[in-house]
């Protein structure tokens, strides 16, 4: 016969087998259970056990029936129930877990008998002690390794969780991992660890929870991090000198740039001559001031580095430097005084706009070779071609004073104009429109090309945005701000345009954006020459450039084709070519290049029209009556030929209010001015293309 006993630490429940053939044996147990008694119960050190004790004087009265009581191991011993069993009979007894414990061993008689959990004894013939021993299990230990404390990733990281996990004498028997308190993963054996990938931009925070194999619970500390998007890396712009800009030998050049962060700050500014560092500013506005210039050609680079180390290094900028001449008798050269004619005194402006500065000379402005512009004392802008007009981009919002300073050969030799006030006031109301991309920005097939633009305040709800390529609608978008993703844009050249719709219907359009898609590890060629003309005088000079993009091979030579036929070539870089003597008409240009495995890659065409020399010819011509009311006369004096002309009536405030073209016979030309408002303007005269002169008139 068997019977079988189930134990556990602290514990009131037993679990009684008996075979069938051993029915008859209940009701004795029963009369045994009050004259059982406790022979030993308690604690070993730390070491929790339990006693089964057998009644030796009770077992003598029932026939060799041995009795023995099974009690609990609290610190009130407490009788549960008490059996008899005949001496031979196999007892088995079973040590259950039980929260904080672990098993270790059996003892009968304070003797080691066996370590499983099941044990099986046969009943002697005498009273005997059963111990099951337990020993206390501390809970377990569990900590986040990593990620570290107020770690920072990017969106797109993956980033892996690793958990150490421990128990002195039990085991691990599972962890739980826990993101923002909710359970993401459970893991049962080594390693602890979990990959979390493609979470959203955030804060989050980490929690593990150890459970060993007596039911025992740990949390680890809280561990924070968070999850950032990619940072995008700056723009940057020359803004001065201007494309092929020229300068005298010793002359110190303003080098200016424009570097903005989407998504930061502006580290710094570094400005380079081809490869070799001259200058570095870190502060708005960004600029260097090159000294004594060297007599060469020259390519300016303007670096920009964001608060996160990405840098963008601007479009190139050639300019020259041609040698200073000293004449040995010089005589007396007059410089005309300059009058700033636009902007007018006390205009007013609103930040972020351009504003156009254009002089007139109180005489000839030949022996004018450059004109400078300040506001205040700081140098804003400079030109040394005629008619000395300068773009003054983005000034700052303030009052400046404009002064303008005409010089001659000699630097010395120079005229300052009277000085006129302008106001440029902080934008106060945004206008919809797509600020990013910018006009005619270049992305390669595939790309993810992000539109961004600037929602005006309005009381309105908004409805949408829709985004079209042309009048192909591309995508919409519902909530603010309002951004769009155009995933795998196709190859070519495309308009974006941007439509907002409020609640009520009402819908505004935004500026058209011109943007280019090109073929990914495309090779292109491009021509330009000597600040983009497209029309010249006939027995000019002309500097021809290409700009070489994403070319994977070094390139060994650039031919410049005029017409069909081999103009001339370079094969040193920047590759330039000088076309000198162009004749009168109008010219194709092509660039070709060839890279050093013989690859050829040509420009798109470039078409330059060039004209009847003007320069040495004066024309002489006076404009009357003055002031006038109706009709303003233009007398020529000296015509010798027939020309192109071009007349534009500019008011003081630089916007042009009449055009007029006309290719006369005669020497006399009239303009009908009798529907322009009573003030003073000016009069500018072109022919062929050729800037020739300026005057004032009076309208009554």
């Amino acid at each position: 016969m068997k019977t079988l006993f189930a134990i556990r630490p602290f514990s009131l429940v037993v679990l009684l087998v008996i075979n069938l053939n051993f029915v008859q044996s209940i009701s004795s147990f029963a009369s045994a259970t009050k004259s059982a008694a406790v022979k030993s119960i308690g604690f070993d050190g730390e070491k929790i056990f339990k006693t089964l004790i057998f009644s030796e004087k009770e077992s003598k009265k029932r026939n060799s029936e041995f009795s023995f009581t099974l009690v609990s191991n609290t610190e009130e011993s407490t009788t549960i129930d008490a059996f008899d069993i005949k001496a031979n009979n196999t007892v088995q007894l079973v040590a259950e877990p039980f929260l904080g414990y672990v098993f270790r061993y059996w003892t009968i008689d304070d003797i080691k008998m066996s370590e499983s959990i099941v044990f099986e004894f046969l009943m002697p013939e005498k009273d005997v002690s059963v111990a099951a021993h337990y020993d206390p299990v501390s809970p377990p230990t569990v900590q986040i390794i990593s990620p570290i404390e107020n770690s920072v990733y990017k969106t797109g990281d993956s980033i892996e969780i690793n958990i150490d996990a421990s128990s002195n004498q039990g085991e691990i028997e599972k962890i739980q991992l826990f993101v923002n308190e909710i359970l993401v993963t459970s893991i049962f054996e080594l390693p602890y660890s979990f990959d979390f990938i493609n979470y959203p931009e955030g804060n989050y925070f980490l929690k593990a929870v150890a459970t060993d194999n007596t039911g025992q619970i740990s949390t680890s500390e809280i561990t924070n991090f968070s999850i950032e998007n990619p940072n995008v890396g700056p723009t940057a712009t020359i803004t001065s000198p201007a494309a092929n800009a020229q300068f005298i030998q010793g002359d110190d050049a303003v080098i200016t740039a424009n570097a903005v962060d989407s998504d930061g700050t502006i580290d710094k500014v570094e400005f380079y001559d081809g490869n070799i560092l001259l200058g570095t500013d870190t502060t708005f506005p960004y600029s260097f001031t090159w000294t004594n210039l060297a007599i060469g050609s020259f390519s300016l680079t303007a670096k920009a580095t964001d608060n996160e180390g990405a840098v963008e290094v601007s479009s190139s900028v050639n300019i020259s430097v041609i040698e200073k001449v000293t004449e040995v008798n010089p005589i007396e050269v007059i410089i005309s005084e300059p009058i700033i004619v636009t902007p007018v005194n006390n205009q007013e402006y609103e930040a972020g706009v351009t504003v156009q500065v254009l002089v007139m000379f109180q005489g000839s402005d030949e022996s004018v070779k450059k004109v400078e512009y300040y506001s205040g004392s700081e140098i804003i802008g400079s030109s040394v071609i005629s008619p000395f007009a300068f773009t003054w981009l983005n000034p700052a919002p303030g009052k400046h004073v404009l002064t303008a300073k005409a010089i001659g050969s000699d630097q010395s030799n120079f005229k300052v104009s009277e000085s006129i006030n302008i106001l440029v006031k902080e934008k106060t109301q945004t206008i919809f429109e797509i600020y990013d991309p910018i006009r005619d920005s270049e992305f390669y097939q595939g790309s993810k090309i992000t539109i961004r633009v600037n929602i005006p305040e309005s009381s309105k709800p908004i409805s949408r945005v829709e985004y079209f390529r042309g009048n192909v609608r591309i995508g919409t978008s519902t909530s603010a701000p309002y951004d769009y993703t155009w995933n795998n844009a196709h190859l070519g050249n495309h308009i974006l345009v941007a439509q907002l719709t409020y609640v009520d219907g009402t819908k505004i359009l935004s500026n058209p954006v011109p943007i280019k898609v090109l073929k990914k590890n495309q090779s292109v060629v491009k021509l330009f020459s000597q600040n983009n003309k497209r029309e010249v005088r006939s027995g000019e000079n002309l500097d021809l450039n290409v700009e070489l993009i994403e070319f994977e091979n070094k390139v060994e030579s650039v031919e410049y084709i005029l017409n069909g036929e081999k103009l001339g070539s370079s094969e040193n870089q920047p590759y330039g070519f000088q076309w000198k003597n162009i004749p009168e008409g109008d010219h194709e240009l092509i660039a070709h290049a060839v890279d050093a495995i013989g690859l050829s890659y040509y420009s798109e065409p470039v078409t330059i029209s060039v004209k009847k020399d003007v320069k040495d010819v004066r024309l002489e011509y006076v404009i009357g009556p003055n002031p006038t009311t109706e009709y303003l006369n233009v007398i020529f004096t000296n015509l010798d030929g027939i020309y192109d002309f071009e007349f534009r009536v500019v008011s003081m405030n630089g916007m042009v209010q009449k055009t007029f073209k006309t290719r006369p016979e005669d020497s006399a030309v009239t303009i009908d001015v009798s529907d322009m408002r009573n003030g003073v303007y000016v009069l500018q005269l072109t022919a062929n293309g050729n800037e020739i002169s300026s005057r004032r008139f009076i309208k009554k």
